[in-house]
């Protein structure tokens, strides 16, 4: 059973799954395996995720990568398919997702690629968002984040070697 961390472990169907052995994963442990099949770009931040990885997949898509996605928004580009439009499997190596730090999760990404977007108070304190986001430079292959603010001097890397994906 998969089940969001919205949801608390006294809901009837997560206690009756627990009482029958069944295991229960969190959404986040669930797109966390599915994250390490694939060349993942994580995007993080307190705000502008979906709109960010809705772009970066459809760039990747335009480039002829055919990258899947898993989002917190719905495409319309996947919608038109048919689809709910927040998650479609593609043929290629890539993986972009939506990385959530409201409930900490975002820390059991491991990703080719870290993109973080912005550090305000949301879901979690300044001081609790820093150590997370830390955890997620420190999980990330390449990471880049945004230099103009004092916190996101914090995270810059100064990468200045490009690299391409394939």
């Amino acid at each position: 059973m998969v089940a969001s961390t919205a949801i608390e472990d006294t809901v009837e169907e997560i206690q009756k799954a627990k009482a029958l052995g069944i295991p229960v994963l969190r959404r986040s442990e669930l797109l966390a395996l599915i994250a390490a099949s694939k060349k993942t770009i994580a995007v993080g931040g307190t705000s502008g995720k979906s709109t960010t990885s809705a772009m970066l997949f459809d760039i990747l898509e335009g480039a002829g990568m055919s990258p899947s996605i898993i989002s917190g928004a719905g495409l319309i580009s996947i919608m038109k398919e048919g689809k709910i439009g927040n998650a479609k499997v593609g043929e290629g190596d890539w993986l972009v997702i939506e990385a959530d730090e409201s409930d900490g999760s975002i820390v059991q990404y491991k990703p080719e690629i870290g993109l973080l977007l912005n550090i305000d108070k949301d879901h979690q304190e300044i001081d609790e968002l820093l150590r997370i986001f830390g955890v997620f430079k420190s999980n990330s292959r390449f990471f880049f984040s945004e230099p103009v603010t004092y916190i996101g001097r914090r995270f810059f890397s100064g990468y200045t070697k490009r690299f391409f994906l394939r």
